[in-house]
């Protein structure tokens, strides 16, 4: 059994109330009710005893008695200090608490409960004895004088702030409270006092960042404004892309790439630097890679949840923190068919995507279909966009039905949406911000037709062009001159962001414009396997002065070649020229239609063969730095090993600190880029 102890006790002079803070009253309600309905409603609760300065116990009880909570086992007086009121506490557990019972103490200044940190702190006790949410620490930290001169710069990494709960076996920390004298308990402010004291192990668990802690007026304005927004939504852990927009309002500076790429050593690549950065990660697979008739992966959307799922568990990547989406999900990969049939495979789509847990979907109508002739509209993409919308939304609805816990998905829309995998010499032009507008102005109609004007909250951003692009040979870099007008749109919006599509081969400063100026989903995905197919023709390079043997090289060129040349639907579209011209572009060209050919068993096999050819040999540095000159250097620092898949896979980490360069706060990235 798991109780929570929900401390009531402390004051509200640093808040400069005249009131203890959880007693402040914040959008109707005093501020430890809601705190106290989500305890009640965690799946691991099982009692809950609540400790009350005497003052306010009956204004407690009646509360408890008007919200109708189901596991409030007593409300019983604290004491003069937090020691006494503990004791009090765990004295009237004492009636019904077993000794191998978790015991949760929980300050009603934290007024945060996250499930999945509550249900690891159990776990943790389980195995350990104590445990206690904390917060890591992403800021510089210093040691200080007495006067406040700094001492030294402690290591960040090894320091946490604590947080709620900290939770014990019930026996042990009852039998402490019990036996040890007021004194002693007295100057064990804090659980971690009483771990290290009495020899209990603590084990901390990454606290969920929003474990707000009530302190000064400030927090409560926070609080205030957060705790009528996603981040206390019901108990379906918050999607982080509403965390998103949220930190945005709060002028935090915040965004997120969204890694659109199937390829195995791309997702390998982003979730081991997912792991450094201890952040989630969104990966996208796109409606011709993956969908009801397998697209070119071979892969329906729950396999492609799965393979992801499968390469995370190999690098011990929690599932958690992965978002899963779906890019261009709608009628694109059928849209010569008539309107009709291409919608209902266009629905089937996105329910399976849905059924499948995908937390984030791209509705892409923007396509003229079979039959549109004339009658294409912008009434159009939105009518077919909200039809979209409202299947995944019955889908959701089944999905909560076997798996309760699952995250909302949230929707990205847009009319003007960049073609995927860059263009064929065409002009670039910034989306109009009346275009953005009338976008934003249809759907919301349409919604409100349909009576469903509930769901654009869940619509989180609009895919627009901002003036980035890249084509077969040529890069078009952004600048926030010309989408100035655009950007300036997004202001009458503070609910809704940018998405920005092929922001590849974009440099870091211009990705870090982007975000700035409110494009905070920024997409790429050929830049990410055309440095997968730089690296891997590096490699391959670097075997053909190794191997002496030409029959023993894997020829990973020519055979990559060779399959191209073999199936040319993916690639003929977008390569013109001579035959020489386009045997270059195959190899080396900004579309990167190689990556359609990457999952293809020969061009895998000889992949295999290259690896193991690498493996067995010493690759002399100076012969690395020729052809992998960043990895040569980090071999030489003793932090990169000659293992060519390592090899690659660092190579795509390149590309990736870009992008996380562009939307953090510099909280790490600094080391980084040093």
């Amino acid at each position: 059994m798991n109780y929570f102890l929900l401390m009531m006790g402390g004051s509200g002079t640093r808040v400069g109330a005249d009131i203890p803070k959880q007693f402040i009253e914040v959008n109707g309600n005093p501020i430890f009710v809601p705190l106290l309905s989500r305890i009640d409603s965690l799946s691991c609760t099982d009692g809950i005893v609540i400790v009350v300065h005497s003052d306010w116990l009956d204004f407690v009880k009646d509360w408890v008695r008007k919200i109708d909570v189901k596991k409030v086992r007593a409300v019983v007086t604290g004491g003069e200090t937090r020691s006494d009121s503990v004791k009090n506490g765990l004295q009237a557990l004492s009636a019904f608490a077993a000794d191998d019972d978790v015991v949760l103490l929980h300050d009603a200044t934290h007024p945060y409960v996250d499930a999945a940190g509550t249900d690891a702190v159990i776990q943790a006790v389980k195995q350990y004895g104590g445990a206690t949410l904390a917060e890591a620490q992403y800021d510089t930290c210093y040691e200080t004088d007495a006067d406040g001169f700094v001492k030294r710069v402690a290591d960040r990494k090894t320091f946490v702030a604590g947080a709620s709960p900290e939770a014990f076996a019930f026996g042990k920390l009852y039998a402490i409270y019990t036996n040890a004298s007021k004194q002693e308990l007295d100057e064990m402010t804090c659980a971690g006092a009483i771990a290290i004291q009495y020899g209990i192990p603590m084990k901390t668990v990454k606290a969920n960042v929003l474990n707000l802690k009530l302190t000064y007026k400030e927090d409560i304005e926070l609080y205030a404004k957060l705790e009528k927004s996603y981040f206390f939504e019901d108990y379906i852990p918050p999607n982080p892309l509403l965390d998103l927009l949220e930190k945005r309002k709060l002028g935090i500076h915040s965004g997120i790439p969204s890694f659109c790429s199937a390829n195995k050593f791309v997702i390998e690549a982003v979730l081991k630097r997912g792991r450094y950065f201890d952040n989630s990660v969104l990966i996208e697979a796109t409606s011709n890679q993956v969908n009801q008739y397998g697209g070119y992966m071979h892969m329906q959307p729950s396999d492609f949840r799965d393979y992801v799922y499968k390469i995370a568990d190999s690098i011990n990547y929690p599932h958690d923190k992965i978002l899963i989406g779906g890019d261009h999900m709608g009628p694109l990969p059928w849209a010569d068919l008539p309107a009709a049939e291409a919608m209902d495979r266009a629905k089937t789509l996105v329910r399976m995507c849905v059924l499948a847990g995908y937390q984030k979907i791209h509705l892409d109508t923007s396509m003229p279909l079979g039959g549109d002739d004339g009658a294409f509209s912008e009434d159009v993409i939105a009518e077919r966009g909200v039809a979209l919308m409202q299947e995944c939304e019955q889908a959701y609805a089944e999905l909560l039905e076997s798996h309760p816990n699952s995250m909302h998905p949230v929707y990205t829309i847009g009319s003007e949406v960049p073609i995927p995998g860059g263009t064929v010499g065409e002009d670039i032009h910034v989306t109009r911000p009346q275009a953005f507008e009338h976008t934003i102005s249809t759907y919301k109609n349409k919604l409100d037709e349909y009576g469903i004007s509930a769901l654009w909250k869940y619509v989180i951003a609009v895919v627009v062009q901002p003036g980035c692009e890249f084509s077969t040979e040529g890069i078009t870099p952004y600048d926030r001159r010309k989408s100035a007008k655009l950007i300036a749109s997004l202001h009458n919006h503070p609910d809704i962001i940018f998405e920005g599509h092929s922001t590849d081969y974009q440099e870091s400063p211009k990705l870090r414009e982007m975000v700035e100026d409110g494009i905070a989903i920024i997409k790429v995905g050929p830049a990410l396997t055309f440095t997968v197919r730089e690296a891997l023709f590096a490699l391959s390079s670097i075997e053909q002065d190794l191997i002496v043997d030409p029959d023993k090289r894997a020829n990973f060129i020519d055979v990559l070649d060779s399959v191209m040349l073999e199936n040319p639907s993916n690639w003929n579209g977008y390569y013109q020229g001579s035959e020489w011209e386009q045997s270059i572009a195959r190899k080396y060209n900004y579309a990167d239609r190689c990556r359609y050919y990457m999952s293809d068993a020969r061009v895998d096999e000889a992949i295999q063969i290259l690896f193991a050819n690498l493996n067995a040999c010493d690759i002399p540095v100076p012969l690395l730095h020729m052809y992998m000159p960043n990895q040569a250097k980090k071999v030489m620092a003793g932090q990169l090993q000659t293992k060519a898949k390592e090899l690659v896979i660092d190579a795509v980490i390149d590309l990736i600190d870009e992008y996380h360069y562009a939307v953090k706060y510099n909280y790490l990235v600094h080391e980084v880029f040093a």
